[in-house]
């Protein structure tokens, strides 16, 4: 389908990610030895917050993860609000509010995915995208952009607050999620690996890997029916 048709059903709900009000600070890229869709699959789940990002971000959820509802939307795609100081030591807030979101709470925070490996991410003061691109069936890539409102860029502390923004995220990645998705790649390789079911709380999870496969067995179906000429 044209961009247009891909992303047109879903504009109303990322309303939100209004990036074209913003400026890009600085596209990170991480090397990772697992899978692209463990990466994506972390990238999605709140049932591993609490437990996995307790040193980090994970006290900040504010909100009932058995409450949240996610917004399952066409090819795929998920969407999800929940209450969410923004990402920095403490949860306090380092940049300007988006001016989009003046008037609503500070805890405001959002999160959704296009498929197959966008996705998006907004707290009270930034916008964030990752990108998760296969290097091969066992190393990825993951392309982090961060975005802030103008106005942050003006303030003489901004690259002080940046940094401690960027390390903040990255030790969350490198030193919890990181560790994790490379144990679980090992252990997928295993000849006595068994998948196991979906918890409730990973809707949007099941949500996307049923497009998946959706989406590959039909290119499967295609690749193996015969062409107009061979049915001639």
């Amino acid at each position: 389908p044209s961009l247009k048709d891909f992303i047109g059903p879903l504009q109303e709900v990322l309303w939100w990610f209004q990036s074209e009000q913003c400026r890009l600070a600085e596209k990170v890229v991480l090397k990772i030895d697992c899978n692209w869709k463990l990466l994506l699959e972390n990238l999605i789940d709140i049932y591993h917050v609490p437990v996995l990002h307790r040193a980090s971000f994970g006290a900040f959820l504010a909100s009932d993860r058995e409450k949240i509802r996610f917004d399952l939307l066409p090819g795929g795609a998920w969407a999800y609000q929940q209450e969410a100081r923004p990402h920095a030591k403490g949860g306090r807030q380092l940049f300007p509010t988006l001016p989009w979101l003046e008037g609503m709470a500070s805890s405001t925070s959002m999160k959704a995915g296009i498929h197959p490996n966008l996705n998006l991410s907004l707290r009270f003061d930034s916008l964030r995208m990752w990108q998760v691109w296969p290097v091969d069936e066992s190393h990825s890539e993951l392309h982090m952009y961060s975005l802030f409102t103008p106005a942050a860029f003006e303030a003489p502390d901004f690259q002080a607050n940046y940094e401690e923004y960027k390390r903040f995220l990255l030790a969350a990645i490198i030193e919890e999620d990181g560790p994790m998705v490379v144990k679980l790649q090992q252990a997928m390789a295993s000849r006595f690996y068994v998948p196991g079911p979906f918890s409730h709380m990973e809707g949007a999870v099941h949500h996307l890997m049923r497009h998946y496969l959706q989406v590959m067995s039909d290119d499967q179906a295609r690749a193996e029916s015969p062409s107009v000429e061979e049915q001639r």
